[in-house]
């Protein structure tokens, strides 16, 4: 699974109003929708379809912090700590399997963020204006699935 199986090309297109017979704006769109739902993860550590990912104890930490969710198995015998919005495994590596196993698993107000990104950004794209930026509700939505805030 990756990007264009949580969002599909049909599904924005249908989202955008646009025309499945018109083609010249498809991969663009692919690369908005890639970056839409990147976007959501580095912001919110929700990710958006499963995979492994390794994970390394840092310099001034004496274990291993993970936000990411959903966290689905790891095949280690690591001592781990489970707190409301992070994991914290002793060990000074680990490998996860991490993220939505399902597309319908993803929440739907993430789904409708990428979403109102891609209208902005793809609309967008013709005028000068407010080229690639986030609208403050897509900011909202974002911050009410954020697990860890850096003050």
């Amino acid at each position: 699974m990756g990007y264009l199986d949580v969002i599909t090309l049909p599904t924005a297109k249908n989202h955008l109003r646009i025309d499945s017979g018109f083609t010249a704006d498809d991969e663009a769109i692919q690369r908005m929708i890639t970056s839409a739902l990147e976007l959501i993860e580095h912001n919110t550590s929700h990710i958006l379809f499963a995979r492994d990912k390794t994970y390394y104890k840092t310099v001034d930490n004496d274990r291993i912090v993970v936000f990411d969710y959903p966290i689905n198995h790891t095949d280690t015998d690591v001592t781990a700590l489970h707190y409301s919005l992070r994991h914290e495994y002793v060990s000074d590596t680990i490998t996860l399997n991490v993220g939505y196993s399902l597309p319908e698993d993803v929440p739907s107000p993430l789904i409708d963020a990428a979403l109102m990104m891609l209208e902005d950004w793809y609309f967008e794209s013709e005028t000068e204006g407010r080229k690639f930026t986030i609208s403050d509700q897509v900011n909202r939505i974002l911050f009410n699935y954020k697990r860890c805030i850096v003050s």
